[in-house]
């Protein structure tokens, strides 16, 4: 028997189950009735372990982030999702770009450790997305979920 095979073959099945169970560990609902629903999309592991201990406060709120686009559209997809909340610059997408993919009825939150870089550009976005809001990355936990309450009960049916 060729063990390097056999270690091969159990890499392969170690990294699909990985990245199984790291996809599952994203949606931690438990089947709960949630009243919000928030997809983000960063590249940053640290950002992506404050919205998932800061959301998991509120039993309302129901938090899946991804760290990439392709499942950002994955989960998209196959959650009703009330609010997006979207880094600027990551290395598979510009999160503008990904913003100017969503309904143009979709609530946004555009964040950025960029200061101004990326303004004219959000300004422009949000004349045809006019639910799109623009809070500089490294907020406190205030600033976020007063940004998140009003975005969402802004025109809230």
């Amino acid at each position: 028997m060729d063990i390097s095979r056999v270690e091969k073959n159990f890499l392969l099945v170690d990294e699909k189950f990985k990245k199984l169970f790291n996809i599952i560990q994203r949606v931690e609902d438990n089947n709960k009735n949630f009243e919000l629903t928030i997809l983000s999309l960063d590249d940053d592991d640290i950002i992506n372990l404050f919205y998932k201990k800061y959301f998991r406060k509120y039993s309302n709120i129901r938090h899946i982030y991804a760290d990439n686009y392709r499942d950002f559209k994955l989960f998209k997809k196959e959650y009703n999702i009330d609010i997006f909340i979207i880094d600027i610059l990551m290395p598979d997408i510009n999160g503008i770009e990904v913003a100017s993919k969503l309904r143009k009825s979709d609530k946004i939150i555009i964040s950025s450790a960029v200061t101004g870089d990326y303004i004219n550009e959000i300004k422009l976005l949000k004349v045809t997305h006019p639910n799109i809001v623009w809070i500089n990355k490294h907020y406190s936990e205030k600033i976020l979920y007063d940004t998140v309450m009003t975005l969402w009960l802004h025109n809230k049916n």
